[in-house]
């Protein structure tokens, strides 16, 4: 049994009869709910509970009528609290008890929690959560910051710019994130220096998020020094506590393989990878429900760096292999893993192409476009975009088959998806269309369409002199 590093500092906040400062401490640590979030919280009832009035008529009095009954409402809803962090529970009327501006605060900080806690559920959630509910949680994010400084609360402070940092890279506003994350981190780094056994997590948590933000900015080799660092952290954590650590050594490593592919170090990325998923597999051997997902995502990722060596066959076998995990994981949660069927088929579907198995790659994006095509009827703002790439993967099958006319319809939808989407994104979609209509263009040539095909090309050469005339465009 390992000790709980958290319960010396509740005990020293709780000696001083602080039940405020106990929420707080609480809500700070609310991602260990067991060691930190309901100990601190169950501390802070305690406290109210000894302080109830006594004695005689003035105590039934105030029973029945004054403070004492609310503050009975304030330990009952404290009670709800303790059940979990996240689930919304109402306030209560706490006015008669005339608290303090630090004990309201601390009980707002609270009561926000479940707000605050969007920012990482739309961050995590495979079909992504709507944009509003992802402003909600920024905005209370960003309101218990505020707090948090008022009182001179760090790690309350921390929780809240980590949580902001979220939200922002989930609405695609990457330079904000990074400024949250940077102020999350270096809150985690002073609190580490005199708690390393409570904030040295903390620090690695958002060092690996800050990975994602950089990588998200193309900024891969700062992005890369973030993955280490957290990488570091997180081995030295594993040593003492590796039920509770590998599996962030194994993401970790997964992210970093990720930015040493896109910086062409493959040797380096496919080492990562596979220390990744030799966790991974272990993992999921005792708790398959919980690691399956992280070894079937793994292992996409492998088929995608072999593909790139060009060693299909391998690649073949990752992803079919993640394609049998997330089929099965799909058959109890469609609603979660239909997403990554799609994925792996469009992986599977354009390695079966390199290898010139074109009737198998043309059924493996068949099933793919079905299943992308009802996400995109569902959740049109988040899957259309995928929707359009993968009608145009299976337009080069298709053409490669001879089947021109099948060919050109898939191409054409994709681009009218594009062109719709370049309307309020032009920064974002106009890149896709020259390559897809010179595509298009070599189609209606081989259909004997050369009116159709020179139209093509010509749209085609001027979006590619337009985008090079923006990106050469001196800044105002």
């Amino acid at each position: 049994m390992y000790p709980n590093v958290h319960a010396p500092y509740i005990a020293e906040i709780k000696a001083a009869g602080d039940w405020a400062g106990l929420i707080r401490y609480g809500v700070a640590h609310s991602r260990e709910p067991e060691l930190a979030y309901r100990p601190a919280m169950a501390a802070a009832i305690e406290i109210l509970e000894a302080t109830r009035s006594v004695g005689g008529i003035r105590w039934i009095w105030s029973r029945l009528f004054g403070r004492e009954r609310v503050r009975a409402d304030l330990r009952k809803w404290l009670r709800r609290r303790l059940e979990s962090p996240i689930v919304p529970v109402d306030l209560p009327d706490l006015a008669p008890l005339d608290l303090d501006p630090t004990q309201w605060t601390s009980i707002l900080s609270a009561s926000a929690l479940p707000l605050v806690a969007l920012c990482e559920s739309a961050a995590g959630s495979p079909n992504k959560l709507p944009r509003l509910m992802l402003e909600v949680g920024l905005a209370a994010a960003n309101e218990s910051y505020t707090a948090a400084a008022g009182l001179g609360d760090l790690s309350l402070g921390a929780l809240a710019a980590f949580s902001a940092g979220r939200a922002f890279l989930s609405l695609g506003r990457a330079e904000e994130s990074e400024a949250a994350c940077a102020e999350a981190l270096g809150i985690y780094r002073d609190l580490a220096e005199s708690r390393p056994e409570v904030y040295r997590p903390d620090v690695a948590r958002t060092l690996n998020n800050l990975g994602g933000v950089l990588q998200s900015l193309n900024r891969l080799e700062e992005s890369e020094s973030a993955y280490a660092e957290a990488l570091g952290i997180r081995r030295e954590l594993a040593k003492s506590r590796p039920e509770v650590y590998l599996p962030d050594v194994a993401r970790t490593l997964s992210n970093l393989g990720v930015v040493l592919e896109n910086l062409n170090r493959l040797e380096e990325s496919e080492a990562a990878y596979a220390e990744a998923l030799g966790i991974l597999r272990a993992l999921a051997e005792s708790r398959p429900e919980v690691y399956r997902p992280d070894v079937a995502a793994t292992l996409i990722n492998v088929g995608t760096l072999l593909a790139r060596r060009n060693d299909l066959e391998e690649s073949r076998a990752a992803f079919a292999e993640a394609l049998a995990i997330n089929r099965d994981l799909s058959n109890s949660r469609p609603e979660v893993y239909r997403p990554d069927v799609a994925t792996t088929l469009i992986g599977l579907g354009n390695v079966l192409r390199g290898l010139n198995r074109l009737e198998e790659s043309e059924a493996a994006l068949a099933e793919a476009l079905v299943i992308r095509r009802g996400l995109a009827e569902s959740h049109s703002v988040v899957y259309r975009p995928d929707l359009a790439i993968t009608l145009s993967q299976l337009g080069v099958v298709l053409r490669s088959l001879n089947r021109l006319e099948d060919s050109e319809s898939a191409y054409s939808e994709a681009l009218g998806i594009y062109r719709d989407l370049a309307k309020s994104r032009p920064e974002v979609f106009e890149r896709f269309l020259p390559a897809l209509l010179d595509d298009l263009a070599e189609v209606y040539a081989l259909l004997g369409r050369d009116d159709e095909s020179r139209a093509a090309s010509a749209e085609a050469r001027a979006f590619e002199s337009r985008t090079a005339s923006d990106s050469a465009r001196p800044e105002s």
